[in-house]
This record gives C-alpha cells, sequence and structure tokens, in this order.
C-alpha cells in the first residue's frame, strides 16, 4: 500500500451555529483536515474519518457528510446556500475507484468495480459541493419541515485525474418562521381545506359539524401554499 499524503485524517465536524434574531438564519461552518489518498491495486481510496462514501455503481468513492435542520412546520425556506472555501488541488497516480455493483448477502459473489461514463468526462463529480433538498416529515410525533445537505468535500475529475477539495464549508440556511402554526394541540376532527372564494359558503357546514360535537376547523388553499414549503402546490397541500 502506497499512501500518498501520510498524515492523521480526521473530518472535523467543528461548527458554529449562530441564528439571528432580526432576519432569521441558520449558519453553520464545517471544517475538515486534508483528505488522504491510499493506493490498493489498480486505484485509489479516499479516506476521511467521521464521513459516508457516496455508494452509486460505476462512480467514484467519494465521501460526504449528511447536515439536517428542523423547522417548525410551515416555515417558509426562502434560501439554502454552501459557501466553500479556498480550493486545493492535487493529481493523483492512480484513478479513485468507482463504486462496484450491489451484490446479494451471502451469494458469494466477489463485486468488482466498472468504470462508468463518467470516467470519460471532463467534469468534476459530484457536479457541485452539496445537494439539498426541503421536506415534511414526524419527529417525536410532531411534523416539522426538514432541510437536508449533503456535502461533499472532495470533487474528482477522472480524466484528469485530478481531485479538488476543501478544508472549510458554511452552510446558510435562511428562512421565515410560520405567522400561526398549522397544526395546535388544539383536537379538530374535521379539517375542511377549500379556496378563500369559499369560506362564507362552507361556514355554515363549520357550524352545524361544531353543534354536533365535531370540532371543525377550515383552512384556505391560498394560506397553505403562501406558508408552507414544498416541491409543488400538492407537496405543501400534503
Amino acid at each position: 500500500m502506497k499512501r500518498i499524503i501520510a498524515l492523521s485524517v480526521a473530518c472535523i465536524l467543528a461548527f458554529t451555529l449562530s441564528v439571528a434574531r432580526e432576519n432569521p438564519g441558520i449558519e453553520e461552518t464545517l471544517q475538515f483536515s486534508e483528505p488522504a489518498f491510499e493506493e490498493h491495486g489498480d486505484y485509489a481510496y479516499v479516506a476521511l474519518d467521521a464521513c459516508s462514501s457516496m455508494y452509486t455503481e460505476g462512480y467514484p468513492l467519494l465521501p460526504y457528510i449528511t447536515k439536517t435542520y428542523t423547522f417548525p412546520l410551515g416555515t417558509k425556506i426562502n434560501s439554502i446556500r454552501v459557501i466553500p472555501g479556498d480550493t486545493e488541488t492535487i493529481t493523483l497516480s492512480k484513478k479513485i475507484a468507482p463504486a462496484p455493483p450491489a451484490v446479494i448477502v451471502g451469494s458469494g459473489d466477489v463485486p468488482q468495480p466498472r468504470e462508468g461514463a463518467i470516467y470519460s468526462q471532463d467534469v468534476f463529480y459530484p457536479e457541485a459541493w452539496y445537494r439539498s433538498s426541503i421536506t415534511v416529515g414526524i419527529e417525536k410525533g410532531e411534523r416539522h419541515t426538514f432541510v437536508t445537505v449533503h456535502v461533499f468535500p472532495v470533487r474528482y475529475n477522472a480524466v484528469r485525474n485530478e481531485a479538488i477539495y476543501v478544508r472549510e464549508m458554511t452552510v446558510a440556511v435562511d428562512y421565515t418562521p410560520p405567522s400561526h402554526p398549522l397544526l395546535t394541540n388544539d383536537a379538530y376532527d374535521l379539517l375542511i381545506v377549500a379556496p378563500q372564494k369559499y369560506v362564507s359558503i362552507l361556514q355554515p357546514l363549520k357550524d352545524h359539524k361544531d353543534s354536533h360535537g365535531v370540532a371543525t376547523i377550515i383552512e384556505t388553499t391560498e394560506t397553505i401554499l403562501s406558508s408552507y414549503s414544498g416541491r409543488d402546490d400538492a407537496e405543501k397541500l400534503k
């Protein structure tokens, strides 16, 4: 085994978390030590402690970390930014190994790595320093809005056989808290969702249900679509 960079590798997840009261936002700084590249057989492998490896068949095995931020349901996510620090470049003597195909556990098959089409393209993979998503889910029995950010401290170009990496990245999430909670601790038996123009028509139905012990609430589609995050209107309503 040939060690190209001899050092103690640690993916130091030291961070600073700050919330601005005037303009709500989260800012977190991630710091990394220099990556190590180790050669085994025909390929090189990237070592970063505390990081997971991207495992997509035919694509380079590269480290990444995932950060998840939790907000009250209905929070509007205005922007997600990841700002990389100074970029450093290293030219390798061997290509970074591709991820092998998955095999059935216990089958006895030994997966062999095969280079995918990305190895013949003059581009850096991943295409950006991060990927992000906004979802809604349940945590500890309550619904929340989640922002998930996958950060890639090392990117690789197989045609040039070059890796670029950073030792610091800053994740910034700008958001607007909900003006009022969509779901509260109050008990409702019936939720009616309708456009604003139908509220007056539906009010007698609400009153009727309330009078018969069926606690009812009306939420307008306009309020939901303007107050809650999602990829499209259908996801916001859900």
